[in-house]
């Protein structure tokens, strides 16, 4: 078993840059590998429900170290080296990503797995879900992603088309889709 080691990675239909776009997965998610072509995996995307198959780079995945314990539930977050905003060069991780907290740092920040540091407040348990109505669903849709651009096969805030709306919006009330 793989994870996604980038903040999105682009699974494409065929094992070359140029192909189209079937959809992204995004850090932390796992896969399973099917077969390797050359610089890409035809890997399996094991926490979407569709089933989604198709080829990722090589260099977008790692072994699985250990079971992601959290989500991000902000639009986007940053990651930061040091437990200080003002830290330079963080990366930024959208809605849904998963990441393995280890401990908290202090009142703001929790530790990675990978020693890096989050805002507490931008992360929720990956098992904790809000009880879903159609009202909350369609102010975390607006709250979440106005004015996001369309994208074929999106799945972040950087660009999202409507599957990927659906599946991410539901995902925090524990609809999986």
């Amino acid at each position: 078993m793989f994870q996604v080691k980038i903040p999105i990675a682009n699974i494409l239909k065929q094992p070359h840059l140029e192909s189209s776009l079937e959809t992204q997965a995004l850090y932390g998610e796992q896969c399973d590998v099917l077969s390797e072509d050359n610089d890409f995996y035809y890997i399996r995307l094991a926490q979407q429900n569709d089933d989604y198959k198709g080829f990722i780079a090589k260099s977008s995945l790692a072994t699985c170290a250990d079971n992601p314990t959290h989500r991000v539930s902000n639009r986007n977050t940053l990651i930061f080296s040091k437990p200080d905003i003002k830290t330079p060069n963080p990366y930024r991780l959208s809605l849904g990503c998963l990441i393995t907290i280890k401990d908290i740092y202090n009142d703001k920040f929790f530790i990675t797995q990978d020693d890096t540091f989050v805002i507490q407040s931008h992360v929720i348990n990956k098992t904790a879900f809000q009880e879903f109505t159609k009202e909350k669903w369609t102010r975390f849709i607006i709250d979440h992603f106005l004015n996001t651009s369309y994208l074929w096969g999106g799945r972040s805030a950087d660009g999202i088309d409507c599957s990927g709306l659906v599946q991410l919006s539901l995902q925090q009330f524990g609809i999986f889709l």
